[in-house]
């Protein structure tokens, strides 16, 4: 089943390409660590809360140093994206990619993969905020009942969700085919309704192997980390460095992951663009 060859090829794949697995976990540490001494936060039953507020200055301060933190890392990881779906058609073929070449096709691929970040996130509020004007109006109509307020929200990430489902290989398409962005979305669009269930049933078994990684690392190396914290005596989250290098440890399945399911997603993409119409 081309699933699982997709899943399984993936994964040896990710394995190539352990220096932008680090690149990922180095940029997601630094940010991290840049986060609790920059951002004022507390620590109340054992997690992190960001206090509200108190004043507008405060409002203002809070949201430069969060958007001074996130779009850059956002940028970033668009970056090693582009390049990461260009190098999918070498690896898959056999041939190495050094990092020169890594860096040369994400640099070359960054602009239009900018544009398409901007324009997916663009398509899915859109969706969201149509979603949500139409349930506020009949919510309205409705007697502006508690029960049909809750659904507003709801409403809102459902329809996120499912643009981003109908756009989910647009970043795939628009690398390899060369294409403009309105025209991946569209064959996007068209590739998940022909292959919905498949579609789902990768994101299935990618979602089922992705929290298999996070279990084991929270079973076998969380609490090793937690030892070696309490040895230090640095509280349960440390500021700074001792944040960064922690985070070096604990975040590496999230960057393991990033790297490993577009590149899954490429080859499913391949797989069954190319097939017969058979059997996922």
């Amino acid at each position: 089943m081309i699933i699982f060859r997709s899943a399984g090829q993936g994964f040896k794949l990710t394995f190539k390409l352990w220096p932008v697995v680090l690149l990922y976990l180095v940029a997601y540490s630094a940010v991290g660590a840049l986060a609790t001494v920059l951002i004022p936060h507390e620590i109340v039953n054992n997690q992190v809360r960001v206090p509200p507020p108190a004043n507008f200055g405060d409002a203002l301060s809070q949201l430069v140093i969060g958007l001074a933190l996130y779009l850059p890392t956002m940028a970033f990881s668009l970056y090693l994206l582009g390049g990461t779906l260009a190098a999918s058609l070498k690896l898959v073929g056999g041939e190495p990619v050094p990092m020169e070449e890594f860096h040369r096709q994400a640099k070359r691929l960054f602009g239009v993969i900018l544009r398409w970040g901007l324009a997916a996130v663009g398509a899915a509020l859109a969706a969201g905020l149509v979603v949500t004007f139409l349930m506020t109006l009949l919510w309205a109509l409705t007697g502006r009942s508690e029960g049909m307020k809750g659904l507003i929200g709801a409403g809102f990430w459902g329809a996120m969700l499912a643009a981003g489902l109908l756009l989910i290989y647009s970043p795939v398409i628009l690398i390899e085919r060369g294409q403009g962005i309105k025209e991946a979305f569209k064959e996007s669009n068209r590739f998940f309704n022909k292959h919905r269930g498949a579609t789902f049933g990768l994101i299935l078994w990618l979602s089922f192997i992705g929290a298999l990684i996070w279990l084991v690392w929270a079973i076998g190396v969380a609490p090793v980390v937690k030892v070696v914290r309490e040895m230090a005596g640095l509280p349960p989250f440390p500021k700074g460095l001792p944040n960064f290098f922690f985070s070096l440890v604990l975040g590496l399945p999230s960057a393991f992951l990033s790297v490993y399911f577009p590149l899954a997603l490429g080859i499913f993409y391949r797989g069954r663009n190319g097939d017969t119409g058979t059997g996922a």
